[in-house]
């Protein structure tokens, strides 16, 4: 029984490793929570320093619902790199992000007489919200989302529109769409 227990403790300390790794926690919620690891004797408490972290790759103990759980199948393979803040400007041009990508927490978009794509199809998200901040003058900003991400906007169009058309009872990631729309257009959907 003592050597089970050891090795679950390595795969907890595994587990903690990789999400610090992968973004999941920060660098101080690691030390907390290997302190903790480090002085318990307690199964419950192990359980409990990676309940809400997704599963490692090649592991089974991914949970049915699990809310990120079709996020990680699809992704698990995408580059860990994930910038904190990105910024897609277009002044009478045109800028997208396509394919495999690691969606930062915030992103910036600034169309002035053009336009910026952001595609989230196959972009693998943070554990937080993604926040988009949109400046659409005379231009257009175009945003696609998988089915199950939920996106919300607090757009104020201003001799422009905001036309919304994502699913709204998404089980995955969220989006939140910020900004103005002045004599252009921002336009969300949900695409497969």
């Amino acid at each position: 029984m003592e050597d089970q227990f050891k090795e679950f403790k390595e795969k907890t300390e595994a587990h903690l490793r990789w999400a610090y790794t992968n973004n999941h926690i920060t660098v101080g919620e690691l030390e907390e929570r290997l302190s903790r690891l480090y002085n318990t004797d307690s199964l419950n408490e192990l359980n409990g320093l990676t309940k809400d972290l997704p599963p490692m790759p090649g592991t089974d103990d991914r949970k049915a619902g699990d809310t990120y759980q079709w996020e990680r199948d699809r992704y698990d393979h995408i580059p860990k790199q994930r910038k904190n803040s990105q910024t897609f400007f277009a002044v009478m041009s045109g800028t997208d992000r396509k394919g495999q990508w690691a969606a930062p927490r915030e992103i910036n978009a600034v169309a002035l007489m053009g336009g910026v794509e952001l595609d989230f199809r196959q972009a693998s998200f943070p554990r937080e919200d993604v926040v988009i901040r949109c400046l659409a003058v005379m231009g257009g900003i175009e945003i696609t989302v998988p089915p199950g991400v939920t996106v919300s906007n607090s757009v104020i169009p201003f001799m422009g529109g905001c036309d919304n058309k994502a699913d709204a009872s998404g089980l995955g990631p969220h989006i939140e769409v910020q900004g103005l729309a002045f004599m252009g257009g921002i336009d969300i959907k949900t695409k497969k």
